[in-house]
């Protein structure tokens, strides 16, 4: 049997990886004390490790050739020591790796705190503190020193090895101990499985040990390794869909907002009606497009911006680097609310004309109208983490909420429930019952294993049912029941979606989700199951010169769906420009149907082989066991299927083909008594 330094390397060559490991340090700390014994462990352990030893660290620029070692490393091992703030080197390397990692997430950055605290790090305090005071802040450019930092905060968050400088050989050991870490994982990655199975992974290490016990043993017997369990566990037994791949311009129906700003978009929303989109940029303006109909324009994609005064906030000595700006438009398309800063305007949104102004304490940062009132009442989240619930035609604050801790990134009002949600930046959802404004609970989004709350943006909103909740986050898209606040589906991105997301809607009917990604891919998902049925390449909606140029700064910030074509969403854009996109006419919608078996073979051959490789892994959740399994069952249907939105479902999986198709006598398996959160991968 091959030894396990040989299944690495196997794997490493599929991968594209030319690098296992990177290292990134100061030298003058640590080079020729814990840095030497770092890294005699991992070559002895056939791991390949970047390290340049001849560098200078001379400047603020790493050199072409610690990038391309950076980007075809696929584990970062970065050792904070007292005097690693003092090397602008060593903190570009790190923005540079941590960028890299936060835009892909296919790579792993392993922090090791050396005679430092982890909280140091992440908030630049004791040394890191006394080197940003003294050598940084004076004489760098503000955008590099904010770099820094923000590397800094998500590399200090990370989960890593905290030791004291050596007195009894504990850095040799703690060395070692890193290398076996690194060592395990990337043996693990030969047996190919979905991360976020839940309950996958010990079985998938429990096979590791057994495959590496016959290695060390150095025999050549042959080992069978078989799962079995109750027939059909593992199976997805759902329709099978195709991706539908948009890449161009011509395959779908596109129009581009005139006179747009060229400041980034920060808010997007259609009017109730439909025949109107407001866009709220970055510096605090607002402006409105009116859809016309008439002969001239049978198609309906006439978008003219409106004749009358941009909607300007009132920002003179708002720090708008550092403010949200918030819009929200009244059920009856007749109000805009506002705001940029501390002082909230509703301007008449037919003059453009503000009608009223309010002063708060904090900045404001979302604004929901709520539906159980006639235009009244609106609630304002704000920076200091309190939410005004404020009664507009009398000018009176109705009641403030406090419960949250961070500032407020999103509202959303349920009429079925009478409740409103509310979403902070520490991923904190809280719920409020709307008759008497008490909390009624309060949860914790379930982030993926190694995130912690990023300050980031959550968003919430509602389905039309008006009781399911679309929960966005920038790690994950998640559906709660929010009569229970418990969560139904989660879904991480992945595959050809593996970026972080900036924004997520319902369709208007609820059946679709559009999602936008930092690194311009649009996703249409299934709003039911999280599947991804339809991936927007940049290419299909950004001028040809930026895609050669290979422009990563233009991307969607924010997303909107129309409210009666549920086929139509628009985008705004880092750059200003916002896109209304929809599927070709002769299309309809946004998926794609597969050929027949007969009619395209090889296709489908794919498909299966795909299935067969999914349904390997998936098993590993049902009863685990030694021995052989006598056959694996699998359809081709002549239908849809998706691979990189596969999740696995109890709900869809523990049915035989007997049960599937109402044959009798057949064993009924009985659902939990209490349903399981349910993640899958975009």
């Amino acid at each position: 049997m091959a030894s396990t330094s040989s299944s690495v390397t196997a794997w490493r060559s599929t991968q594209g990886w030319t690098y296992d490991v990177f290292l990134n340090f100061r030298g003058p700390d640590i080079r020729k004390t814990f840095i030497d014994f770092l890294y005699e462990s991992l070559v002895r352990k056939g791991i390949r490790t970047f390290q340049d030893d001849n560098r200078l660290e001379k400047g603020d620029c790493i050199t072409p050739s610690l990038i391309k070692g950076i980007e075809e490393s696929q584990f970062f091992i970065t050792v904070f020591s007292k005097g690693y703030a003092s090397s602008k080197w060593c903190l570009e390397e790190l923005a540079t790796i941590m960028e890299l990692q936060e835009k892909f997430r296919r790579q792993t950055v392993v922090p090791v705190f050396y005679d430092v605290e982890p909280t140091d790090v992440r908030n630049q305090k004791g040394s890191f503190e006394d080197w940003f005071k003294t050598s940084f802040l004076k004489d760098e450019k503000e955008e590099m020193v904010r770099r820094w930092k923000e590397a800094l905060k998500r590399a200090g968050s990370l989960k890593g090895y905290h030791l004291q400088k050596d007195y009894n050989g504990f850095e040799a050991k703690c060395a070692e101990n890193v290398a076996a870490d690194i060592h395990a994982r990337l043996n693990q990655a030969t047996l190919a499985y979905e991360e976020n199975l839940v309950g996958l992974e010990s079985r998938v290490n429990n096979i590791c040990k057994w495959l590496r016990w016959a290695s060390d043993n150095d025999d050549d017997d042959v080992r069978f390794i078989g799962i079995c369990g109750m027939e059909g566990i593992g199976r997805d037994t759902t329709e099978l869909w195709e991706l539908t791949e948009i890449v161009d311009q011509v395959q779908c129906q596109m129009v581009s907002m005139p006179e747009c700003s060229d400041a980034k978009v920060s808010r997007l929303l259609y009017t109730n009606s439909g025949v109107g989109i407001l866009a709220l940029s970055s510096n605090g303006t607002g402006k409105l497009w009116k859809l016309s109909y008439n002969k001239q324009n049978p198609s309906r994609k006439n978008w003219q911006p409106n004749t009358g005064t941009p909607t300007i906030n009132d920002v003179p000595g708002v720090n708008l680097e550092e403010t949200v700006p918030c819009i929200a438009v009244s059920n009856d398309d007749f109000y805009v609310v506002s705001a940029a800063g501390k002082k909230v305007s509703l301007f008449n949104i037919m003059s453009n004309k503000v009608t009223k102004t309010k002063s708060l304490p904090s900045a404001s940062t979302f604004l929901a109208f709520d539906p159980h009132h006639d235009n009244n009442i609106i609630a304002i989240g704000m920076k200091n983490s309190s939410i005004y619930i404020c009664d507009w035609v009398n000018e009176e604050l109705l009641i403030e909420l406090n419960e949250h801790r961070e500032p407020i990134t999103g509202l959303a009002f349920s009429t079925k429930l009478k409740m409103l949600v509310s979403a902070d930046a520490d991923a904190q959802l809280c719920v409020w019952n709307t008759n008497l404004w008490e909390m009624r609970s309060s949860v914790h989004i379930q982030l993926p294993d190694g995130e912690v709350p990023s300050g980031g943006d959550t968003q919430v909103m509602f389905h039309v049912d008006q009781v399911h909740l679309l929960v966005t986050h920038e790690t994950q898209l998640a559906i709660y029941d929010a009569s229970k606040m418990e969560l139904i589906h989660q879904c991480i991105p992945h595959a050809s979606l593996s970026a972080r997301i900036s924004s997520a809607t319902y369709s208007c009917n609820s059946q679709l989700i559009y999602a936008s990604f930092i690194d311009g891919n649009i996703g249409v998902l299934d709003a039911d199951t999280l599947r991804l049925k339809s991936r927007v390449v940049p290419s299909a909606y950004l001028p040809h010169q930026l895609v050669l140029n290979g422009s990563k700064d233009v991307y969607p910030l924010v997303i909107a769906a129309h409210p009666q074509e549920p086929n139509q969403f628009a985008v705004g854009l880092t750059n200003g420009s916002i896109k209304v996109i929809e599927p070709l006419e002769s299309q309809g919608n946004w998926e794609v149907s597969v050929s027949s078996p007969v009619d395209n073979g090889k296709k489908n051959g794919r498909l299966v082989w795909q299935v067969l490789c999914r349904t390997l892994g998936t098993m590993c959740l049902g009863l685990f066991g030694v021995g052989i399994i006598p056959i694996i069952q699998t359809k081709t249907r002549k239908s849809k299927m998706n691979f990189d939105g596969y999740m696995t479902d109890s709900s869809r999986t523990n049915k035989s083909d007997g049960a599937e198709q109402g044959e009798p006598n057949q064993p009924k398996v009985e659902p939990s008594a209490r349903p399981q959160p349910i993640k899958s991968r975009l």
